[in-house]
């Protein structure tokens, strides 16, 4: 036989409630008997800059700006721990995506990735070796859509500083306020055909400059240098005809110009080695290696897209 259930006198429950809500008042109420209608403690701030929102803890503040050697970033915003000065968030802008006096302190291209924030991508940047800058340093592009990329830097001594794993959880929650930008996620059907295309290049690239550093007969030089000239040509065609992602539909148009450029320079070469024009050669030599080092730059810049 089961226990009988417990009668309460509704009395009784009536008192209870009364005895609460009056404990509730008693509590919400000072000394002097007046309320406090007091708002939870705020836990973050917010930075509406340069098309970004960023929201960061409340015990951060406005620094000045750090300086990174070859990285000059137009109105510049710096936040840091308000305590402990371990780490911090540089932002700013700069005029186009990141300028050669920047990349030619790395001592080796950086670790490239696109990731995910929360309205919108950006390029991470990571393991960077700058020289003048000892301390850890990522950073993160969001392109703009009028031209020009918004930049986020995670500073700090260390690399898991507290404040810097802090900045990257501040980066990971930004959003755009502008119009949004493109994806910026590499398509692997054009990585893939661009890496058949370079490939078969560098090999010819190789064989050809090897074939002219030992030539000794002005006609040997000239049918290497017109040989690649040709191949050059016929691959910025082919660069020309690839279908390019938005994102990197500039960096692609870079490299199949200076391709073409490559190999009207490398012609130049061929004829003056056949008529053994010396000035003529002289010329077209010094053509060449500006050209050679455009193509390596175009190369470096569809990597920072992440066609690596």
């Amino acid at each position: 036989m089961d226990a009988p259930a417990r009668v309460v006198h509704p009395l009784l429950i009536l008192a209870l409630i009364a005895v609460a809500v009056a404990g509730y008042l008693a509590g919400s109420r000072r000394s002097d008997g007046s309320t406090v209608a007091a708002d939870p403690p705020s836990v973050s701030r917010s930075l509406n800059h340069a098309g970004l929102l960023l929201e960061y803890p409340a015990d951060w503040r406005r620094v000045r700006p750090p300086e990174v050697p070859g990285l000059a970033l137009a109105e510049a915003v710096a936040l840091a721990p308000a305590k402990h000065v371990e780490g911090e968030l540089l932002t700013g802008q700069l005029p186009g995506a990141l300028p050669a006096s920047f990349l030619v302190r790395l001592r080796r291209l950086p670790h490239v990735e696109v990731v995910n924030l929360v309205s919108t991508q950006a390029y991470r940047y990571s393991e960077l070796q700058v020289s003048g800058y000892s301390g850890s340093l990522d950073l993160y592009a969001i392109p703009a859509v009028g031209g020009g990329d918004r930049m986020i830097a995670c500073l700090g001594g260390r690399r898991l500083a507290p404040a810097v794993q802090e900045c990257e959880r501040i980066v990971s929650g930004i959003a755009v306020t502008g119009p949004p930008t493109a994806t910026l996620t590499p398509e692997p059907l054009y990585a893939k055909s661009l890496a058949e295309i370079l490939s078969t290049l560098s090999a010819e690239r190789l064989r050809a400059r090897a074939t002219m550093s030992r030539a000794t007969a002005p006609a040997v030089l000239g049918a290497a240098a017109s040989g690649l000239a040709g191949r050059l040509s016929s691959s910025s065609a082919a660069l020309s005809a690839l279908h390019a992602p938005p994102a990197a539909q500039a960096a692609g148009a870079a490299l199949a110009g200076s391709v073409r450029t490559a190999a009207r320079a490398y012609l130049r070469l061929a004829a003056a080695s056949r008529a053994e024009d010396l000035a003529a050669y002289r010329e077209a030599r010094a053509a060449v290696a500006p050209a050679e080092s455009s193509i390596d730059e175009a190369l470096r810049g569809l990597v920072l897209l992440g066609y690596g």
